[in-house]
């Protein structure tokens, strides 16, 4: 190699892996998820809207079998939709994402501990993977705002078998919490930066977000 500014390196190694597993066999895997919103006033006008952009996309490409569950947070945390059979009740699902309303603060780790309860309940009803979605502008500013309680949010759920996906909207959003969080195992992290951006993410990386393809 000859890099300007780099003189010293000359070599460059590229490394990379293979995991194994068969693609066809992961998409053919049922999921159950729960959508964790945060819903606070930060997320007001176009951060809501590209979050639910991003949950009828993703109803709209869940299969036969696949479940969605929605937990809302903002000053209260409620289980805003049960997690339910896709295909049997689309139209009701789309219509819960509508109702989404904006509400307050930021209980960030509110949120995500009912999320995970709502998730490890659904585990023996689910047909195959169970996953965390949450969907965040990164501000927490209630309870435990330090990355280390999160942190240990998310290795609990992932030691239980839950994954979590991340995903930041807003232009405020700098990620450095949610990527501690979505590097546990089981973890990734993607980003909705414009209109449009949520019916792009799913329809490219929906089996992506919610395959675990290689551990360790």
């Amino acid at each position: 190699a000859s890099l300007a500014g780099r003189s010293e390196d000359t070599r460059f190694i590229g490394i990379g892996f293979a995991s194994g597993a068969d693609p066809q066999a992961i998409r053919a895997q049922p999921v159950s998820i729960v959508a964790v919103v945060d819903r606070s006033g930060s997320m007001t006008g176009v951060p809501i809207a590209r979050v639910k952009e991003g949950l009828h996309a993703m109803v709209d490409a869940m299969r036969e079998g696949d479940r969605l569950g929605i937990v809302l947070y903002g000053s209260d945390t409620l289980v805003h939709q049960p997690v339910t059979d896709v295909v049997a009740n689309r139209a009701a699902l789309h219509a819960a994402i509508d109702a989404i309303a904006i509400n307050g603060s930021t209980y960030m780790e509110a949120g995500l501990s009912l999320g995970y309860k709502t998730a490890l309940d659904e585990m023996p009803r689910s047909a195959g993977r169970t996953r965390l979605m949450l969907f965040t502008d990164e501000n927490p500013n209630v309870g435990d705002t330090s990355a280390e309680g999160f942190m240990g949010q998310a290795l609990a759920g992932s030691r239980a078998g839950v994954g979590l996906t991340t995903i930041g909207v807003g232009v405020h959003y700098d990620g450095a919490l949610a990527t501690r969080i979505s590097s546990v195992r089981g973890g990734n992290l993607f980003f909705l930066p414009s209109e449009g951006a949520g019916s792009e993410l799913f329809a490219r990386e929906f089996e992506n977000m919610v395959s675990e393809v290689a551990q360790d």
